[in-house]
């Protein structure tokens, strides 16, 4: 069923045979005028969708890369009100998919409800919530619905027995959280096995090797580090190195 247009983009590469290319990036690091100008360049250079991590003064799920761009874009002002009107601009300029990260207090503080409501008026297609078990997800699950916003599971290595049972209940796509050494392949063909929408890999680091070794075994790859390294590294200058860095993974991944 056809929700909103990250569907669309899935049965699009689905039926194209095109593996989904999704950059994660913080947004309000280095400013929302930055965040949207790396948005619409990465956009415009073969991603499929994006994720936007949402500053959080606590982010123990994250990686240190990320959590120290947390802390950049809480000190330069950023907030989820900042956000929305961010993403609200954006939908002026691009249709790309946009997902939200962040942490379920944050939708608590703002008030269930009326989060997904203002996730629909501003054009998010979905939200991703690492500090919410599977087991809780109802706690949304209804407002998500209601809204048309899909709530986007995650499983983890740590998940084994419980695969199947999450990936029965995802929406959206599965994201799959492989370990960095090797390729999770075992990992990632049992989520594969399991799901039947696709299934999303993700690729911490920005070496295009890992992202390779794990294209046989999803649907597509969520660079997790990449870009975020990348704002960290060039500041105002990101939106170009983004570009081409989205460009070089995108030509990698349509060869493999």
């Amino acid at each position: 069923m056809i929700k909103n247009r990250l569907d669309t983009v899935l049965v699009q590469c689905k039926n194209a045979g095109r593996k989904m290319l999704i950059p994660y990036l913080t947004a309000g690091d280095g400013g929302f005028a930055l965040t949207e100008e790396i948005i619409l360049a990465m956009a415009e250079n073969g991603a499929d969708g994006v994720v936007l991590g949402v500053p959080f003064s606590d982010p123990i799920a994250e990686a240190p890369v990320a959590q120290q761009a947390s802390e950049r874009a809480l000190a330069g002002g950023a907030s989820l009100a900042g956000i929305f009107d961010m993403v609200k601009q954006l939908r002026t300029k691009t249709d790309i998919p946009i997902v939200l990260m962040l942490y379920i207090n944050t939708i608590f503080r703002t008030g269930k409800e009326g989060f997904f409501a203002k996730c629909k008026e501003c054009g998010i297609e979905g939200v991703m919530v690492p500090d919410m078990p599977f087991e809780e997800k109802d706690e949304i699950q209804n407002f998500a619905d209601a809204a048309g916003i899909h709530n986007i599971s995650l499983v983890t290595a740590a998940s084994e027995g419980r695969i199947k049972m999450i990936a029965d209940d995802a929406s959206g796509f599965l994201y799959c959280v492989a370990p960095n050494q090797g390729d999770g392949s075992v990992f990632l063909d049992q989520a594969k096995a399991a799901a039947e929408i696709p299934v999303i890999a993700e690729a911490e680091i920005s070496d295009l090797e890992l992202v390779l070794q794990r294209l046989d075994h999803c649907d597509g790859i969520l660079l997790s580090s990449a870009i975020v390294e990348l704002v960290e590294k060039y500041g105002a200058e990101t939106a170009e190195a983004a570009a081409l860095f989205v460009k070089k993974a995108r030509a990698a991944m349509d060869m493999q």
